[in-house]
């Protein structure tokens, strides 16, 4: 066989070794660690399904013996209880839970349990000392002082390690850190005497399988009390052969092969605790003692609780580290990235940002690149080389890939260039990516023994064959960059979720650049829109203010206010391009007049935009609650007060108002413009509801208004031929009319309501959304219909085609001019534009009655 064939040869078997030492399935094995016993019993029938041999050496019960029984059976009835109390837990599918500490006979026992499918599985083990929760937290607090005020990584890891070995006495303590290679670097270490240093020292990847780093995922801790201890079996329940899944065991007992492994670097107890960053796997703290470490339950549970608490504090310094990288960038520049390969832009951009995004990352040179356009700053290989570069990540799904040698990618006009972090910022057009390159350099990387593999055969497999040495093994390479490390990825990631956010934003400002013209034709079609409906609604509140005020100069009083209530609100409406205004703003707009010598308002809840068809309504609600407030209730003294606030659940808004220590409350005889407006148009016009409680000691309001009504919407404009009224219409000749008013604005439908049925003899039906009217339609025969066309989120379409299905006849009100009524999918009929005189009415009745 030639020396090529050879090669090609060990390559095979070594990746068949790798795929057999991850296909090890280590949380299935049987047995247990011999310091501690495991029980399972089915969660339904509370039956024994599985023991471990040495279950005798704790409880005082042969193992067999207990395969079986009932656990009321084998604890007393208070250790039940609890068992199952914390067996119902949701949590315990997911990790051990502590339960309690138990006495058998003379010993204390500490009892932890977790599920698996429906067993649940006790681990037993004995406390050696009194258990006392308070060492528990006396170390934690201990261990986090010591960490506090640091905010260098390596500074925190530093002192974890100290903290750790503090704690638990191991001889070795060491912070371990993942590379993107996937093999590990100690970064800090606490050592006793009696053990060698491994700081700084590299460990191949190899020496922890991805099994096993899957599993650190999973479980926070890993406490392996001999390394020369062969188990104990887990026996299973004749009529039960499924296997337990030790997932989330404290107990599971450790392959033969790690323990050699162990063992070879001089290690008789060993405790790892993985290192979780953004969910991933960021490192791990290793314990390692040259004799047997005996732990008590209560230092086990301090290390693990510590070490989950630290993870959080390395991944919020991670996240403020990046996050600090970003900010510094926004802050050197006013365009983040270019999404315009015009040649005279990119330059300016280029020219602006190309140092800011170079220190971005630890790089020597770094390069931009859109639309096939390439702009390049320090150290990067030739242009021809780039565009070979960008093809090939492109054509991965990986948005961020990272190399130390891009030979594999390119061999021509590559240079110096080794180092490659990737990112693609926009896949669409225009095809954005940004570079960052690292120079090859002469290095020596010091390993714990030789990384190479040792192979061996067994039962006709091939396996690894665990590292026997671990003294300093020292590697020369001078064709590879040096490694990105995982902030440098952590940093890239944070880096493409604010570019492509800002990509999005700019790409959408340049569709909207785009159409601005067509975006100033629709405005203005909405103004002339929102006027006509402002002036409708200016008229139906006159009249029905007119109906409730006793003097003209309680009159003029009254609807100046409501005038002025409106134009605020159109006001903050034009201000956002008619788009939405802040209920906080209509608020303290309205409350301002009533701002003493200091608040005896408060207004309480989050953002809520309402949006410009609901905003009017609104605005009268409160008005009227501030108007009679200000008269009757907390308003009108210097000592009382009003509380609004509000919030929400998943389909609905909650608006709460509160006055107190004002005059005292009695409930109004009559009902006027005002309550009618506060109980009803919200009901009316959104689906929602407004309950009025007048405590004695203020006045309480609750309105409940959907989500969906006062959302955003846009605008949805349609057109309908302009067809004028003809004299020799057919008109109806019935005595009492049946007549359907679809309006969608409370005030507007009343007062329709009340002109129509003081003109003719009719009932009339009013209704805010298509919806309602068409179950009405379905239900009763209408002699006449006035549609709204433009409702809130929908047009009176259907209603329409309803009607004329029907031969109901029907007249189209609208906010829109004549140019607008094109579409020609509306059923013919007349159209009158908001807002309708009573004139025009009344005509319109009178020929209906004729």
């Amino acid at each position: 066989m030639s020396t090529k064939e050879n090669i090609k040869a060990s390559k095979a078997l070594e990746k068949q070794a790798l795929e057999n030492c991850n296909n090890e399935p280590i949380e299935w094995i049987e047995s247990v660690q011999s310091h501690g016993v495991l029980l399972a019993f089915d969660f339904d029938s509370l039956i024994v399904t599985h023991a471990s041999k040495n279950l005798d050496t704790i409880l005082k019960l042969d193992a067999k013996a207990a395969l079986s029984k009932s656990i009321r059976e084998v604890f007393n009835k208070d250790d039940v209880h609890d068992i199952l109390n914390i067996a119902s837990h949701n949590s315990t599918k997911f990790q051990r839970e502590h339960i309690k500490v138990t006495s058998e006979g003379d010993k204390s026992i500490d009892i932890s349990l977790f599920r698996t499918e429906n067993s649940v599985v006790l681990e037993l083990m004995p406390t050696g000392e009194d258990f006392k929760y308070i060492n528990i937290n006396n170390n934690i607090k201990w261990a986090l002082a010591k960490t506090h005020g640091h905010e260098n990584i390596e500074d925190i890891l530093k002192n974890a390690v100290q903290s750790l070995q503090k704690i638990t006495g191991f001889d070795r303590v060491m912070a371990y850190k993942f590379l993107p290679d996937n093999s590990g670097e100690v970064i800090a270490e606490a050592v006793s005497t009696s053990m060698n240093s491994f700081l700084g020292l590299r460990f191949p990847a190899f020496d922890i399988p991805p099994k096993a780093r899957e599993l650190f995922l999973k479980n926070p801790i890993r406490y392996i009390k001999n390394t020369s201890d062969e188990g104990s079996k887990i026996l299973i329940n004749k009529k039960n052969e499924d296997k337990l899944n030790l997932t989330y065991s404290f107990l599971r007992a450790a392959a033969p092969v790690h323990n050699q492994y162990l063992r070879n670097m001089g290690v008789q107890s060993s405790m790892t605790i993985p290192i979780i960053i953004n969910n991933k796997l960021w490192g791990l703290f290793a314990h390692h003692h040259n004799t047997i470490k005996e732990l008590s339950p209560q230092e086990t549970y301090s290390a693990d609780i510590l070490g989950q608490t630290i993870n959080m504090v390395l991944e919020h310094q991670t996240r403020s580290k990046a996050q600090k990288t970003i900010k510094d960038i926004l802050e050197n520049g006013n365009e983040l990235v270019a999404i315009n390969s015009n040649s005279f832009k990119l330059d300016k951009f280029w020219e602006a940002q190309a140092e800011n995004l170079f220190k971005l990352i630890p790089c020597d040179g770094v390069a931009y690149v859109i639309d096939k356009e390439i702009k390049t700053f320090g150290d990067c290989p030739e242009f021809f080389a780039i565009t070979t570069i960008v093809e090939k990540v492109n054509a991965k799904a990986d948005e961020i890939q990272h190399y130390t040698n891009i030979s594999e990618l390119v061999s021509e006009g590559i240079k110096n260039t080794r180092g490659l972090i990737s990112m693609q910022l926009n896949s669409q057009f225009p095809e954005i990516n940004l570079l960052f390159f690292r120079d090859k350099i002469s290095k020596k990387i010091q390993w714990a023994g030789s990384p190479k593999k040792e192979l061996v055969f067994e039962k006709e497999k091939v396996r690894l064959h665990p590292r026997s040495s671990f003294n300093e093994y020292i590697e020369s390479n001078s064709e590879d960059s040096d490694v990105w490390t995982t902030q440098d990825l952590f940093v890239a990631k944070n880096a493409l979720d604010t570019f492509k956010k800002y990509i999005a934003l700019e790409i959408d400002k340049e569709k909207k650049a785009v159409s601005e013209n067509e975006r100033l034709k629709i405005l203005v079609k909405e103004l002339n829109h929102r006027v006509r409906n402002i002036l409708a609604l200016v008229k139906s509140v006159s009249k029905q203010t007119a109906n409730t005020e006793k003097s003209i100069e309680s009159y003029v009083i009254a609807l100046e206010k409501r005038i002025t209530a409106l134009a605020d609100v159109n006001n903050m409406l034009t201000e956002s391009s008619f788009g939405s205004v802040d209920l906080t703003n209509i608020l303290e707009k309205e409350l301002a007049p009533f701002d003493h010598s200091g608040k005896n308002y408060e207004i309480k809840g989050e953002t809520v935009e309402l949006s410009s068809s609901v905003a009017p309504i609104i605005v009268l609600v409160f008005h009227e609650l501030t108007t009679n407030s200000a008269k009757y209730g907390c308003l009108s003294t210097h000592s009382g007060k009003l509380t609004i606030s509000w919030q929400s659940n998943k389909n609905d808004l909650f608006i709460f108002w509160k006055e107190e220590n004002g005059p005292k409350v009695e409930k109004p005889d009559r009902k006027g413009f005002g309550r009618t407006i506060i109980e009803n148009a919200i009901g009316y016009e959104f689906g929602g509801s407004s309950l009025m409680n007048f405590k004695e000691s203020g006045l309480e309001v609750t309105i409940q208004i959907p989500l969906d009504a006062i959302l955003r919407e846009k605008t949805e404009m349609f057109a309908t031929e302009q067809i004028k009224l003809k004299d020799d219409e057919k008109s109806a000749e019935i005595k009492d009319l049946n007549i359907l008013v679809l309006e969608d604005d409370f005030i507007i439908a009343n007062q329709f309501k009340a002109l129509i049925e003081n003109r003719i003899p009719s009932a009339v039906n009013i209704f805010s959304n298509q919806k309602a009217a068409l179950n009405s339609l379905r239900n009763k025969t209408y002699d006449f219909a006035f549609l709204d066309v433009n409702l809130k989120k929908e047009t009176s379409l259907k209603v329409a085609q309803i009607c004329k299905s029907k031969s109901i006849p029907f007249h189209y009100l609208t906010g829109y001019g004549d140019t607008f009524l094109q579409n020609k999918s509306f059923p013919d009929a007349p159209v009158f534009i908001k807002p309708l005189s009573d004139e025009q009415l009344f005509k319109i009745l009178d020929k209906l009655t004729n």
